[in-house]
């Protein structure tokens, strides 16, 4: 940038101003550049900042998916098999359940989703070499974001049909890489195959459905071995036994008498789940043909009732475990073991954080007598300084002594001791 020199100045003037005004001019300059720099700086970094932002909501978005793919554990799964007319899903849901199982049409699921119900949906394929891909990719599109849809059942009880593991995972592994954002859910009956069948699936489900032809710790076994075959991260379901075997003889060797559960045994094999590390619950069934539950309203009362015990205490349900050194005795040494050959009692300390329903905050110690026996056991505390602990929902306390704490257990007892507040 130049300035003109007046004609009416002297020379000298002119002179002295030429100077002056190349000093300005250079000055200008340099504060230009400056503003040209900062601009360039600004705006990059205002790019910068904007691509952060799109790469934070990509990530989020990603991590939706996955968090799809691990299903919805915001809330603690409490689902009923065999729920076959829509008229009865209201039903169901005001028993407690929060998931059905049901076929992948739009009808079912906009009437369980108007229900308060999510879905695990029979998608009408299943893993195995006669899995059709082209019918379930035509299902994905069509339902897979369906938001009634909590995962999909792709293989029931492989190990008991004798699949490839190789066939089973190869379809779970298509299912994935096909787009699907809901998880794939397999069921094994013998609880250590889930080393095999579970290596792609999202969603492992255990169903030994052992009364009374088999001991109950059975069911606790398979669980325990499904938990150890998959490991601690992969989601795991243990299916309760709810129904009468006598309606199914020709599914079963055993020779009877057979009897539904009682309500002592539903209960019991519920808590095993979750000493065992499930992380959610399925009941079979409602209606599968021959077992119709409204048939049977005695032991619809007592699944209610113990559904209705999950659903006040689900923060616990879904607590996180803690180790502690753990230790035990049993007052009769002939009481140590159950039918399965495992500890007649099993335990666990879970904690619970924010505390929910009828379950505040802290540290509860579950433990279970797996057995029809009546059984006294000692259990080292795993809390220091403690002179008692409460029995959860039972309106009594438990004295510790010398860091040990003594209890009678019944046949297929439930204690739950706490809460007792962290750093306990």
């Amino acid at each position: 940038m130049q300035f003109g020199t007046g004609h009416h100045l002297p020379r000298g003037r002119q002179s002295c101003l030429g100077q002056s005004g190349a000093a300005v001019g250079q000055t200008c300059n340099e504060c230009l550049y400056l503003l040209v720099i900062m601009w360039i700086r600004l705006r990059s970094a205002v790019a910068l900042r904007l691509r952060a932002w799109l790469y934070f909501l990509a990530a989020l978005a990603l991590l939706g998916c996955i968090g799809c793919r691990s299903a919805r554990w915001d809330y603690y799964p409490i689902g009923l098999f065999g729920v076959k007319d829509t008229n009865d899903l209201e039903l169901v849901k005001a028993a407690g359940f929060n998931v059905v199982t049901g076929p992948a049409t739009r009808s079912w699921l906009d009437n369980a989703r108007a229900a308060g119900l999510d879905v695990l949906a029979f998608p009408g394929v299943s893993a195995g070499k006669r899995f059709d891909r082209e019918k379930a990719a035509k299902l994905l599109r069509d339902f897979d974001r369906h938001r009634a849809v909590w995962g999909w059942y792709l293989c029931d009880e492989p190990d008991l049909h004798r699949l490839d593991p190789a066939d089973v995972a190869a379809d779970c592994r298509w299912w994935r890489q096909s787009g699907a954002t809901k998880p794939a859910a397999v069921t094994v009956y013998h609880g250590a195959t889930a080393a095999h069948y579970g290596v792609e699936a999202d969603v492992v489900l255990v169903d030994r459905y052992p009364v009374p032809w088999q001991p109950l710790a059975a069911f606790s076994q398979q669980l325990q071995l499904a938990r150890l075959a998959i490991g601690p991260k992969k989601k795991l379901v243990g299916v309760v036994q709810a129904f009468d075997w006598s309606y199914h003889t020709d599914a079963i060797s055993a020779p009877g008498p057979f009897r539904p559960p009682t309500y002592d045994e539903l209960r019991c094999m519920t808590y095993c789940a979750l000493v065992q590390g499930a992380d959610g619950l399925f009941y079979y069934t409602f209606d599968d043909g021959r077992w119709r539950m409204r048939e049977h309203l005695g032991t619809w009362r007592d699944l209610h009732a113990v559904v209705s015990e999950v659903n006040a205490r689900q923060a616990l349900f879904a607590g996180k475990r803690k180790w502690w050194p753990k230790q035990h005795r049993y007052t009769n040494p002939s009481d140590g073991f159950n039918e399965a050959l495992d500890s007649s009692i099993i335990s666990a300390l879970l904690v619970v954080k924010g505390g929910q329903g009828d379950c505040p905050e802290g540290e509860y110690l579950v433990a279970v007598n797996t057995t029809s026996r009546t059984i006294e056991y000692v259990i080292n505390s795993p809390w220091r300084g403690l002179l008692y602990v409460p029995v959860f929902g039972e309106q009594r306390v438990v004295g510790v002594v010398n860091g040990w704490l003594s209890d009678v257990f019944g046949p297929y007892a439930v204690r739950v001791y706490g809460p007792v507040r962290f750093g306990g």
